[in-house]
């Protein structure tokens, strides 16, 4: 047996719109300790405490790394408003680095 699928309608036999798509919002993460910061890990395998950075809360979904500042210890991040709580994980796990008081700024 196949089942057919419509798209929704509205009355009238108007077609419902499709819901948007979450637009991204940019939130700032304080990271006291970058400019100065050693590499993470080692021998081969060490990485550029900002890159370690960067791959950490790129590898959580719908958070995006814009450009990190070193210098100002701060990461730009683009975010799903509807996973902000992944942000928040995702901020845990760079403490995780060694960013023992990395944080989100205004919340």
């Amino acid at each position: 047996m196949t089942t057919q699928t419509t798209p929704a309608t509205l009355s009238g036999g108007v077609p419902a719109p499709a819901t948007p798509p979450a637009v991204p919002v940019t939130a700032l993460i304080d990271l006291p300790g970058l400019r100065n910061a050693a590499p993470i890990g080692g021998g081969c395998c060490s990485l550029a405490a900002d890159d370690a950075v960067r791959d950490e809360l790129e590898s959580w979904p719908g958070v995006t790394v814009e450009k990190i500042d070193a210098e100002a210890e701060t990461v730009p991040v683009r975010y799903e408003p509807d996973r902000a709580d992944r942000l928040s994980d995702a901020v845990d796990a760079v403490r995780d680095l060694g960013f023992d008081q990395a944080g989100i700024r205004g919340r």
